[in-house]
């Protein structure tokens, strides 16, 4: 994400001031991505149980709400996220299977633009 937008580090204090260069080797750049891995997997987990589903989504837009982080670089990761997957699984990433996480992207982001609304409405 920091190669493709740099200027989304500043928004992280703990790591604004880490080289790019560093970023991969950083046992706080590794934490949040193990933090984000974690919420990715938790949410795919509960994909069979839509209440659980939803409010984990909304507690995540909530929690970013608070910080002020805005759709735009959610919107951002999307693209970020769906290349990553292309590197790493190559032909087994068809165009099909390219849509079909482009929709599961969108129907997270409901969620957690929802719980962003939340948090605005309570400013």
């Amino acid at each position: 994400m920091f190669k493709a937008y740099p200027h989304y580090q500043k928004a992280f204090p703990s790591l604004a001031k880490i080289p790019l260069s560093e970023l991969a080797t950083s046992k706080l750049m590794i934490a949040h991505a193990n933090t984000v891995m974690y919420s990715l997997t938790s949410v795919i987990d509960n994909l069979s149980d839509p209440e659980c589903l939803q409010e984990m989504l909304q507690k995540i837009g909530e929690n970013h709400g608070r910080r002020k982080t805005g759709q735009q670089p959610f919107l951002d990761l999307k693209g970020v996220f769906i290349q990553l997957l292309q590197d790493k699984l190559g032909k087994q990433m068809t165009p099909q299977t390219i849509v079909a996480w482009g929709k599961t992207v969108d129907v997270m982001y409901a969620g957690i633009f929802k719980g962003m609304d939340i948090t605005s409405e309570d400013d």
